[in-house]
């Protein structure tokens, strides 16, 4: 089930023994418990796999021999995963006879094509740049990499939506907005129980823009919430694991009792998830009857 922010905050509540329909600390405080939550389980999802939090950028070479990473890719990043030759290559489609890559996290990776890069034009990565000796001119290099969750947020819309648009709330309700353009790309939102993929963010303007279209356009009357780009698997597991950090820090329990709880929880979906490793095509033997 996905889990938006007022979701979390409730059950985040309820499970900290509070009421869970009334705040009793401040927001900024609240909402950093379910941030810190969501980098714990990062964490644990990217020491086991992390291409579980992978995203990409297509690099378009223009001839120069050196690409500094940061100034290419729109956000942050934690760590280069492959490089992929492109070219000719739709974001949403596979190369001719390349099968799409089944992931049981669903579209994290969208496929691949099976090259690196060409023979004849090697790349290399040093430090935060990508470097193409051959100085390779009009070619198109998917960089596959990990991006840590965003801060959750959530608030009423700003101003007049289109139907493949939303404005992010100008001071959320609960939340941090982030003022930087494109900080949102690929994250998903919620408005009116329809959740949709954000493909552009202007931060001057506060919008959105969606993939798809809207059945209902957001009004100014209505809520948009960020939601979080851990597994969906994993989002039952956010407000359990901040109610136990409230418990540990603010209710004064034992520490060491409350961590020991929050490995729990997290095992629990890593035997899911090796579970579902196994059922990938290529592991699945023909058995003659």
């Amino acid at each position: 089930m996905i889990y938006t922010l007022p979701i979390i905050l409730q059950k985040m509540r309820q499970q900290s023994n509070q009421n869970p329909d009334v705040r009793t600390m401040p927001a900024d405080v609240e909402s950093s418990f379910v941030d810190d939550a969501q980098d714990f389980l990062a964490d644990k999802v990217l020491s086991t796999r992390p291409d579980m939090l992978s995203h990409y950028y297509d690099l378009t070479t223009t001839g120069a021999q050196q690409y500094y990473i940061p100034d290419s890719i729109p956000f942050n990043y934690e760590q280069i995963l492959k490089v992929e030759d492109v070219t000719g290559v739709s974001s949403t489609t596979a190369r001719t006879g390349i099968p799409t890559v089944p992931t049981p996290w669903g579209d994290r990776l969208h496929y691949s094509t099976g090259l690196v890069s060409p023979r004849s034009q090697p790349y290399s990565i040093r430090d935060q740049f990508i470097e193409f000796p051959d100085r390779v001119t009009g070619r198109t290099f998917r960089v596959w990499y990990t991006r840590r969750p965003v801060g959750l947020f959530y608030g009423t819309v700003s101003g007049t939506c289109s139907s493949t648009t939303v404005l992010f709330p100008t001071t959320p309700t609960c939340g941090v907005r982030v003022p930087l353009d494109d900080y949102y790309n690929g994250m998903y939102v919620e408005v009116n129980d329809e959740v949709k993929r954000v493909s552009d963010y202007v931060h001057s303007t506060k919008t959105a823009t969606i993939e798809g279209t809207w059945a209902t356009t957001p009004t100014t009357s209505d809520t948009v919430s960020l939601i979080s780009s851990l597994p969906i698997r994993l989002h039952a597991l956010i407000p359990t694991v901040g109610a136990k950090m409230i418990r540990g820090t603010v209710n004064d329990d034992d520490i060491q009792t409350v961590m020991m709880l929050i490995e729990e929880s997290y095992n629990e979906f890593i035997g899911r998830l090796a579970h579902s490793q196994t059922q990938l095509g290529e592991q699945i033997r023909r058995v003659p009857r």
